[in-house]
């Protein structure tokens, strides 16, 4: 189609016409547009996987509005929208037409909402709407929430809008170590050696790591253990490596199972001077029982009433 006006003459039009509106604005003609604020708040955050948050979606410095629109967008695989809440700033004005809009598949949460007829526009700043979140229990990560699609509807019509946009850091929630059996604590006098017994759970459990008492002011531990079952499976076997770091503890990589009243033999040889417990057999403070079979100290000596202080833990 034949364009009567080339680049220079458009541009030279554009030109003339910003200039007709600067000085109609300043005589007072034509008013200037309001540029009003919309924000995600807080705008930043940090929760745990499997929470729960909130955010706020609110406006500044508007004069005269009468309605509100905006989208939220999120990413579905980190979190679920789980409901919107019309904020007080709109309602303040009279009673609303509108609701929220959430679609957990593609990743938004918006609302829609306005001034019923008698109502009266209002002007200031204030909270829009409330959306409610659930994290998914594998995210991780920092995500992004971007408004969109926003619309600021005043008296005077629509008014332009500077968004500004939020994000959610979700971090994986430290393991917590549950004791699922503990002989108590025992006492002197201690040597370390090799201690052969049994265990009989009175509830299945999951083990991750053992602990060794130690006796004061000494580096008590145990350096290598071994669980097997009454047919010899070897079902968890471990070394000690040293004294670094969580030092009092043995570590399974994979954890072991102990099933509810089956019993299992232990080899577990020590260093230094763990608590000991001088008996043949003790229930432990879950309702367990380990014995002692036979320990044979580090000069020799054998004894069958003496049952190393351990805890078992689960990590969930």
């Amino acid at each position: 189609m034949y364009n009567k006006y080339n680049n220079k003459t458009k541009t030279k039009m554009q030109a003339g016409i910003m200039r007709i509106a600067a000085v109609l604005v300043l005589i007072g003609i034509v008013s200037p547009v309001d540029t009003s604020v919309v924000k995600v708040v807080p705008d930043s955050q940090t929760v745990l996987a499997g929470e729960n948050f909130s955010v706020n979606i609110t406006i500044e410095d508007v004069t005269n509005m009468d309605a509100a629109q905006a989208r939220l967008f999120f990413d579905p695989s980190a979190m679920n929208a789980t409901g919107g809440i019309e904020g007080e700033f709109l309602k303040s004005g009279g009673s609303t037409l509108g609701s929220p809009i959430i679609n957990n598949t593609e990743g938004f949460a918006g609302f829609v909402y306005m001034l019923l007829p008698g109502g009266a526009p209002v002007t200031g700043s204030g909270v829009l709407a409330t959306i409610n979140f659930n994290t998914s229990e594998e995210a991780e990560g920092t995500f992004n929430l971007n408004l969109t699609e926003i619309i600021i509807n005043t008296t005077a019509g629509e008014i332009p809008v500077d968004a500004y946009n939020g994000t959610v850091k979700i971090l994986t929630p430290t393991p917590t170590p549950t004791v699922v059996f503990d002989t108590g604590s025992g006492t002197y006098p201690s040597i370390s050696g090799t201690h052969n017994g049994t265990i009989k759970p009175n509830q299945t459990i999951t083990v991750h790591k053992m602990y060794t008492y130690p006796c004061a002011g000494t580096g008590g531990h145990s350096k290598y253990v071994r669980i097997q079952s009454n047919e010899s499976w070897i079902i968890a076997e471990e070394n000690w490596t040293g004294y670094k770091g969580d030092w009092h503890n043995l570590s399974f990589n994979p954890p072991f199972t102990l099933e509810s009243g089956l019993t299992y033999n232990y080899t577990i040889k020590t260093g230094s001077y763990p608590q000991i417990i001088h008996a043949q057999n003790r229930t432990t403070l879950n309702g367990s029982l380990i014995t002692c079979e036979e320990f044979t100290d580090a000069n020799g000596k054998r004894y069958d009433d003496w049952i190393l202080a351990i805890k078992f833990f689960t990590i969930k």
